[in-house]
């Protein structure tokens, strides 16, 4: 992973893509006045990390992705509001539970549940991608961050959040039995929704990979309560991954599949 800068970069820009490049494993490559095809020539990568006023931006072509919170803010307000969402409901969740998100992303989805358990929870997020695992860790660790420009339960979930560069095909088999109350895939959905602007500039970033029948079988022993999957709504993974429970509602563009650990519910 290469880590540079803008064309007029600050010294504490340098500084930042330097941090960036040490703390995640990446190569800092200076800038010196070229174009990110002249770098892409003289690394031989495709993704850049491009540090823009002290935050990181992933550049591959002419796309672009940086960390946000989406609507996770809203959501955690709407909780304080309603004591409900679609996917806290859907997860079962309470104060103190395990969650395992093995499809992190930006972490909006598990900000929510980072909340929903409260400081006595806990939140491990798996991330196939490198840059976006990167991303997604430097993101959280600003967001909790004193000064961070949030709600203070925003903040606070951030910091429950741990954040593991891995594909959930090979880190759930190496994980003990009932380890976590609860395991959430949200993979890429096969067709992007046109409306989901934020999941569209994460897209070509991502790893895109359907849910095997495998990785199902080890999230159902890692679970002590319920694995869930969140698709589009009507989605034929359902169906293919052999789950007919669901929750969200009939008009929903999302659905999220249940299945139950046996004999606990």
């Amino acid at each position: 992973m290469i880590v540079t800068t803008s064309h007029r970069a600050f010294i504490s820009d340098v500084e930042a893509a330097k941090r960036f490049a040490s703390e995640t494993g990446g190569s800092y490559l200076p800038r010196d006045n070229r174009s990110l095809a002249e770098i892409q020539t003289l690394s031989k990568e495709t993704v850049f990390v491009v540090m823009e006023k002290g935050r990181p931006a992933l550049y591959q072509g002419d796309s672009k992705c940086i960390f946000h919170r989406g609507m996770s803010e809203l959501r955690i307000l709407n909780l304080l509001r309603s004591n409900s969402d679609p996917l806290v409901d859907a997860l079962g969740l309470d104060a103190g539970m395990s969650v395992l998100d093995c499809t992190l992303g930006l972490a909006a989805d598990a900000l929510v549940a980072a909340f929903a358990v409260g400081p006595s929870g806990r939140v491990l997020g798996l991330e196939a991608s490198v840059v976006i695992a990167s991303l997604t860790a430097w993101g959280l660790r600003e967001l909790s961050s004193a000064g961070a420009d949030a709600r203070i339960e925003t903040i606070r979930a951030a910091g429950r959040i741990n954040v593991i560069n891995a594909d959930h095909k090979d880190l759930l088999r190496t994980l003990p039995t009932k380890s976590f109350d609860v395991v959430y895939f949200d993979p890429m959905f096969r067709h992007a929704r046109q409306a989901s602007s934020g999941i569209r500039s994460l897209r070509c970033f991502a790893v895109h990979q359907a849910l095997c029948r495998d990785s199902m079988e080890q999230a159902l022993r890692v679970a002590r309560l319920r694995v869930v999957v969140k698709e589009a709504n009507g989605s034929s993974e359902f169906s293919r991954l052999g789950i007919e429970r669901f929750a969200g509602g009939r008009y929903s563009p999302v659905q999220y599949g249940i299945l139950n650990v046996e004999g606990v519910f």
